[in-house]
């Protein structure tokens, strides 16, 4: 994992995105902002087994380099939130955007059954 921070004169060149929510919907907005430029301040890896929590504003990048499953959870909580969340992707062109759905109640919890079924039989 690695953890970034924005900062002019950073060595990483990015897209700088704001996501929020569109008003009395569930449907995401991703509204580009302009250029950016990021710093690498920490890397981090984990073993198997490992886990780590981060606060909701901390900007990082994760990814895993094994077979076996790996759950990543983002939860949403507390009344401190911030109506956005700051995206960065590589600077350049993209592929087509990949819609989220949201789920409701039911499919949300079929899901975690799904996934903690796959982490016992693994």
């Amino acid at each position: 994992m690695e953890l970034y921070a924005p900062r002019e004169g950073g060595s990483v060149e990015a897209d700088r995105y704001r996501e929020s929510l569109a008003e009395e919907s569930a449907d995401w907005l991703l509204e580009p902002t302009g250029p950016a430029r990021l710093h690498l301040t920490q890397v981090a890896e984990y073993a198997t087994g490992s886990t780590y929590a981060l606060p909701a504003h901390t900007l990082h990048r994760a990814w895993c380099d094994t077979a076996e499953p790996t759950v990543t959870l983002f939860l949403e909580t507390g009344t401190g939130r911030r109506q956005h969340t700051d995206v960065f992707t590589a600077a350049g062109p993209h592929p087509g955007a990949v819609p989220k759905v949201p789920l409701d109640v039911a499919d949300y919890l079929a899901e975690l059954d799904a996934l903690a079924e796959l982490l016992r039989s693994s």
